[in-house]
């Protein structure tokens, strides 16, 4: 830390605290989170779930970046690039006075951009919430990839995740066997919150987050057994979602009895249709990112030109990469100069754009940086293959 200068705490949690940092040979402000789990050895970092998935995702511009890592006296410190706030305080900073939809809108795409990317390299974030959402401007970045997931990983995963408010029916329901659909559950309810500056589902407990997701969404089960295209939901018809609430003792309301236009009443149409096709109660039902970016409601916000470029991973599973496929597995522990004090970048990927001098990479030698480095092709994450 004797590279850093100590500016501001930025919170706490119980995965340790975030403050304020410039880094003294720059001046450049970053983001460092200390985690309070303690580590002997480098290689314990590099496996970390949050850290394997930052390696994968440097690519994407809605996905915070990851400078480098380092141990200390056993506790590992992350350094980020600095934000100015999160969604949850542009909201509550807001007194009530709505955001004006095309904000709305900005956001929301990006929000959109980042899960797909993050989709199509195999990893589900799980994680979704107003907090996790950082902006900086009108830039937003995903941020808290504690509980990222490799979408190749075998289930069951565990259903403790994310915020309650923002927890998909199936998590709610106890399903070991969820997929990325969980994070576009999550996005469907933050872009109900960014019109009504209002949590959609604010539930008190499991029982009484279905209760509220089944007032607005209806009975995910035909009203007439004999015809199931007459569902009384506009959640959409889920068969294994009332099974699996019959075994839990939940009884679905049989019919909505407000809707989305009543809770986010200066939401237009195109943006009701992207929120209800993200909010379908039956997972393999849901709009992907890919599919919701193509709405007409985003016909004229800044990076849509990019779509023509990407791959809807629902139609191309071969297209989904594990987290863990360009990285070098490791089952020894690492030698004295991997242990404590040693600090570790990530990989700069062929056709990532340079960064200017004063984001200039380390010197693969160098343990005292002049700038914060950037990791070299020598890394221990690189994979040539």
């Amino acid at each position: 830390m004797d590279q850093f200068q100590v500016i501001a705490d930025l919170g706490n949690g119980s995965f340790g605290s975030v403050f304020k940092a410039r880094h003294t040979a720059s001046g450049k402000e970053v983001a460092i989170k200390k985690m309070k789990k303690k580590f002997t050895y480098m290689s314990d970092c590099k496996s970390l779930h949050e850290v394997k998935a930052l390696e994968s995702l440097r690519s994407s511009p809605n996905i915070i970046t990851l400078h480098h890592f380092f141990l200390e006296k056993k506790e590992l410190h992350m350094v980020f690039e600095l934000m100015e706030g999160n969604l949850y305080q542009l909201m509550k900073d807001r007194n009530g006075l709505m955001l004006p939809e095309p904000q709305v809108r900005n956001m929301i795409f990006q929000v959109l951009r980042g899960v797909h990317h993050m989709h199509s390299k195999g990893i589900m974030h799980r994680d979704m919430k107003p907090e996790n959402l950082l902006v900086s401007g009108n830039v937003v970045k995903i941020a808290d990839l504690g509980l990222a997931r490799d979408l190749k990983s075998r289930p069951p995963y565990t259903t403790y995740v994310s915020t309650r408010w923002y927890r998909a029916p199936e998590v709610l329901l106890s399903c070991p066997n969820y997929s990325f659909a969980v994070d576009l559950w999550a996005i469907g309810t933050i872009a109900a919150e960014l019109f009504s500056l209002k949590p959609l589902f604010p539930g008190t407990s499991d029982v009484d987050q279905l209760n509220r997701i089944s007032s607005v969404l209806g009975c995910p089960f035909p009203c007439h057994l004999d015809d199931q295209s007459d569902v009384c939901s506009s959640g959409g018809f889920w068969k294994e979602g009332v099974q699996m609430a019959a075994r839990l003792g939940f009884t679905f309301h049989m019919k909505s009895t407000k809707s989305l236009q009543d809770l986010a009443p200066n939401a237009s149409e195109d943006a009701i249709r992207i929120i209800q096709g993200l909010l379908r109660y039956d997972p393999r039902n849901r709009s992907t990112a890919y599919q919701a970016m193509w709405s007409p409601w985003f016909k004229d916000t800044p990076g849509i030109e990019g779509l023509e470029h990407m791959t809807d991973i629902q139609h191309s599973p071969e297209k989904r990469r594990s987290m863990f496929s360009g990285l070098r597995s490791s089952s020894k522990k690492e030698g004295k100069d991997q242990k404590r004090g040693l600090s570790v970048s990530l990989p700069i990927y062929e056709g990532m754009p340079h960064h200017t001098n004063d984001q200039c990479a380390g010197s693969q030698n160098e343990q005292r940086y002049t700038d914060l480095p950037q990791i070299s092709p020598i890394s221990p994450f690189w994979n040539e293959t």
